[in-house]
C-alpha cells in the first residue's frame, strides 16, 4: 500500500500542478473566475499530495503485482475526480457527475463531450480540455510500458519493452526511469507538431489545443466545426503524421527517432495501419472529389489531404472531426469495425489493437488449413515472428471478454432508455477510445441517437466505465474482481 500511495502523490502533484497553466492563462486573457477556480482546484490536492511523497521520499518501495493493480485503479478512476473539479466551479457543468463524466473522457483520450457549443465556453476550459488528453495520453503510455505490460505477460506486449524499461526490479525508480524515457519524445512531437501547425496558417491557440490532442489521438477540437475550416492542405497533412505516429507503438517511435533498424525491421503493425490510411484515405478523397461540380488542381489537393487526415484520424481512434458534422461521411457498419479494431499496440489509440486483430486472422487461416490438410504444419505468424500458444489464447481471451463486455454494456443502456442502434454504437466508441465516431454516426438517424449530454446521469456513467476498461484492458479489470489475488 506505501508503493501506491507514494505513486499516486506524485500523480496528484502532477494534475495539480498542470492546473496552473491554464489558471495563469486565464488571468492573462481576463478570465479571473476560471482563473480562481484553477487555482482552488489545485490547492487541497497540492497540500495532499506534497504530504504523501514527503512522508515516503525515504522508503524502499517495492511495486508488486497488487499494488500495480491499485495503481491502475487509482490511476483511472479516482483522478478524474481531481480533474474535474474545474469543470465544475466555473459552472461549465451543472454537477459533479457532469463534470466526472467530462474529466474521464479527457483523461482516457475519448473525446466525448457533454458541452455543446464551445463558442460559449471560455478558452482556459477549452485548453484544460486538451491538457487532459495529453496528460491522459502520457499516462497510458508509462501504464502500458511500466505495470500493464508486466501484469499481462512480456510475450503479449512485445519484448522490445527493454528499449523503454531497463530494469524489472518493479521498484519507484523504475517508474521515475520509463517517464525519462517516455516524456522527452511525447513532448517533443508535441512541440514539433505545434510548430508545424503554426507554420502553416493555424492560430496559436488553436495549434496548441490541436497538437495536445493529435498526438494523444484524443480528439477535442478548439472550436466547432472540423478540420476542413481552416483551409490547410499542409497543415491536414500535418495532423494525419502525427496522428499516425500517435496511433503507433512508441517503442517504434523511439526506434525511429533512433534510426534502430533492427526493431524498425521486426514490426510490422505501423506499416499496416499506414497502407490502411492511405486506401481508406484515398477513397474518403475519391468521393469528395466525385461531389465537386467542377474541380480545379487546389480542390484535388484539399480533397487528398483532407481524405487522409480524415482516414488518419479513423484509423487512429483520434476522431478529429473532418467532414460536414450534419452529415454522415462513413457508414454505421465501417464506423462500427474501425472503432472496434482501433491503433496499434504501445500507443495512446484504443480499440483491440491491430497486431491482436491480425493474429486472430491468421490463427483463423491456420485452423481452415488444419481442416483441409490436417498433417500439415501450419504456424501463426506476425511479422517475423511465430507465435505461441499461450500468446494466442490471450488474444483470444481479450477478445471474447471484450465482446462479452460490449453486449453487457449495450444492454444496460438499452435498459436506460437508449435506442439499441445507439446503445451499441455508444459502447463501442466509449470502450475503443473513441467517442466521436458516436457524433459520426448520429447525422445518419438523429431521430433515435440522443446526444450524450441528454441521457439519463447512470447511462454517462457507465459509459465512463466503459472508457476506462478499455483504457486500462479488460484482464486487467479481471484481476482486479479476481478475490483469489488479494488473499495472497
Amino acid at each position: 500500500m506505501l508503493a501506491t500511495t507514494y505513486i499516486m502523490g506524485w500523480c496528484l502533484g502532477g494534475l495539480s500542478l498542470s492546473m496552473m497553466i491554464p489558471a495563469f492563462f486565464a488571468l492573462a486573457i481576463g478570465e479571473e473566475a476560471q482563473a480562481m477556480a484553477f487555482m482552488n482546484s489545485s490547492v487541497s490536492p497540492f497540500f495532499l499530495a506534497g504530504g504523501l511523497i514527503f512522508a515516503l521520499h525515504q522508503e524502499k518501495l517495492a511495486i508488486g503485482r497488487k499494488q500495480q493493480m491499485l495503481i491502475v485503479f487509482g490511476i483511472w478512476f479516482l483522478l478524474p475526480i481531481g480533474a474535474g473539479l474545474p469543470f465544475y466551479l466555473t459552472g461549465v457543468s451543472n454537477s459533479f457527475s457532469g463534470a466526472y463524466v467530462e474529466a474521464v473522457s479527457g483523461f482516457t483520450t475519448t473525446g466525448s463531450s457533454l458541452i455543446k457549443n464551445l463558442s460559449d465556453i471560455p478558452k482556459s476550459i477549452i485548453l484544460w480540455r486538451s491538457m487532459l488528453q495529453w496528460l491522459g495520453g502520457l499516462t497510458t503510455l508509462l501504464m502500458l510500458s511500466f505495470i500493464i505490460g508486466k501484469i499481462m505477460g512480456v510475450e503479449l506486449f512485445g519484448r522490445d519493452t527493454r528499449s523503454i524499461i531497463h530494469s524489472n526490479s518493479g521498484t519507484a525508480m523504475d517508474l521515475e526511469n520509463t517517464v525519462m524515457t517516455i516524456l522527452p519524445l511525447y513532448l517533443g512531437l508535441t512541440i514539433l507538431c505545434y510548430l508545424l501547425l503554426l507554420l502553416f496558417g493555424i492560430p496559436s491557440f488553436d495549434a496548441v489545443c490541436l497538437s495536445l490532442s493529435t498526438l494523444s489521438t484524443g480528439g477535442y477540437m478548439p472550436r466547432e466545426g472540423s478540420i476542413s475550416l481552416y483551409g490547410s492542405p499542409l497543415a491536414e497533412m500535418t495532423l494525419a503524421i502525427f496522428m499516425f505516429l500517435g496511433a503507433v507503438s512508441v517503442i517504434w517511435v523511439k526506434a525511429l527517432v533512433e534510426r534502430n533498424k533492427n526493431v524498425l525491421a521486426r514490426t510490422n503493425e505501423p506499416l499496416w495501419i499506414g497502407l490502411t490510411i492511405l486506401v481508406l484515405g484515398g477513397t474518403l478523397a475519391a468521393v469528395s472529389i466525385s461531389r465537386i461540380i467542377s474541380p480545379d488542381f487546389s480542390a484535388i489537393i484539399h480533397s487528398l489531404t483532407l481524405g487522409f487526415a480524415g482516414a488518419a484520424s479513423l484509423i487512429t481512434t483520434t476522431g478529429l472531426l473532418f467532414g460536414n458534422p450534419d452529415q454522415a461521411v462513413v457508414p454505421y457498419l465501417l464506423l462500427f469495425v474501425i472503432a472496434l479494431i482501433g491503433g496499434g499496440r504501445y500507443s495512446t489509440a484504443g480499440g483491440l489493437k491491430f497486431s491482436r486483430v491480425v493474429t486472430m486472422l491468421n490463427l483463423s487461416m491456420r485452423e481452415l488449413q488444419n481442416l483441409l490438410y490436417p498433417h500439415g504444419i501450419h504456424p501463426t505468424l506476425y511479422g517475423n515472428k511465430n507465435r505461441d500458444e499461450t500468446v494466442r489464447r490471450s488474444i483470444w481471451s481479450i477478445f471474447s471478454i471484450t465482446i462479452l463486455f460490449l453486449v453487457v454494456v449495450t444492454l444496460i443502456l438499452s435498459y436506460l432508455g437508449v435506442p439499441l442502434n445507439a446503445a451499441l454504437m455508444a459502447s463501442v466508441s466509449s470502450f475503443s477510445n473513441f467517442g466521436p465516431a458516436y457524433e459520426m454516426a448520429r447525422p445518419a438517424d438523429p431521430d433515435t441517437f440522443p446526444m450524450i449530454a441528454s441521457m439519463r446521469y447512470q447511462a454517462q456513467l457507465l459509459l465512463c466505465v466503459a472508457m476506462i476498461v478499455g483504457r486500462v484492458e479488460t484482464l486487467i479489470i479481471l484481476g482486479l474482481l479476481n478475490l483469489a489475488i488479494w488473499r495472497k
